[in-house]
């Protein structure tokens, strides 16, 4: 009898690794995408560019979304020619799940956050909320 997990389990990185090592050896291949299918750079073409101050040699990279954030699915993406990967985490805001911030004024300040600003920004709003 095989052990099956709850539905949406990832798989643990031994598990992956050792999928890679057997499909590999046997098959030469990598989650099923055959070598032929690998990106190789075209030596007469120049596709790096910078990124936030970072060189990449390939401008592509997977829409954005949870599908882009499985492991299989980044290494497939890399194998395919990707080289820009915005990953994200899953994360809950302290502030929000304690009402330190009221969804409405998260929304608010939405499109003013950016990575430089954001603990300034979103601490300005939970100060805010206490000043009030």
């Amino acid at each position: 009898m095989t052990h099956e997990a709850p539905p949406l389990t990832p798989m643990s990185l031994s598990m992956l690794l050792g999928r890679i090592g057997h499909e590999w050896q046997t098959r030469k291949r990598i989650f099923d995408l055959p070598t032929a299918r690998f990106w190789k750079p075209d030596d007469e073409i120049d596709l790096s560019f910078e990124f936030l101050g970072r060189p990449a040699a390939s401008p592509v990279g997977p829409a954005a979304g949870p599908h882009s954030q499985m492991a299989q699915n980044i290494v497939l993406s890399w194998l395919g020619g990707s080289r820009l990967f915005e990953l994200k985490t899953v994360q809950i805001l302290d502030e929000l799940e304690g009402g330190k911030i009221h969804l409405t004024g998260l929304f608010l300040v939405a499109h003013h956050l950016t990575a430089d600003n954001a603990d300034a920004l979103l601490e300005d709003v939970v100060g805010g909320i206490h000043d009030s």
